[in-house]
């Protein structure tokens, strides 16, 4: 069973496990990212404090954290939304698809009606997600990322809530 929860402070570590990890840094991150657990604890309690941000984590069976879903609101009036995702090590079960699922539809009760995300031409996993959720490819940024030995297309994704399946 999948629920959601507030990102807390004491998810610093996990957080930075996560974004430390090669596979989440070659598929959502730099190639060269580096984070510290300080720096971690910093935007957790940034985001904690920020009315224009919603942060939470994905919970396998009510306790054991595997990932995250965040979103910074890009309009004042709280309409629409820009989502990053991501697992830790449940990868590849599903888990993904459905958090966002009923991450979004908390969205919509909320009054959003538009979702914009970014993927790496080389991460089909969450291409594969978005798309099964309703999200069109809306735009190519051409070779806008290096990922350490290569520029590679980043995928702009959107997502009008109304439209969903």
């Amino acid at each position: 069973m999948i629920t959601l929860r507030d990102i807390e402070e004491k998810d610093a570590q996990l957080i930075y496990t996560w974004k430390c990890d090669p596979l989440i840094k070659k598929l959502a991150l730099d190639y060269d990212y580096s984070t510290t657990l300080e720096e971690q604890l910093h935007d957790i309690q940034s985001s904690l404090q920020d009315p224009d941000q919603d942060y939470k984590i994905i919970l396998l069976d009510n306790s054991l954290s595997i990932g995250y879903i965040r979103i910074n609101w890009m309009d004042s009036n709280k309409k629409k939304a820009w989502l990053r995702f991501g697992l830790g090590a449940e990868r590849g079960h599903g888990y993904s698809r459905i958090a966002l699922n009923m991450y979004i539809k908390r969205l919509k009760e909320l009054g959003c009606f538009r979702i914009e995300a970014e993927v790496y031409s080389n991460n089909s996993a969450s291409q594969k997600i978005l798309e099964s959720l309703g999200f069109l490819k809306e735009g190519i940024k051409r070779k806008a990322h290096f990922d350490g030995t290569q520029y590679i297309d980043v995928y702009a994704y959107g997502l009008l809530i109304d439209e969903k399946n």
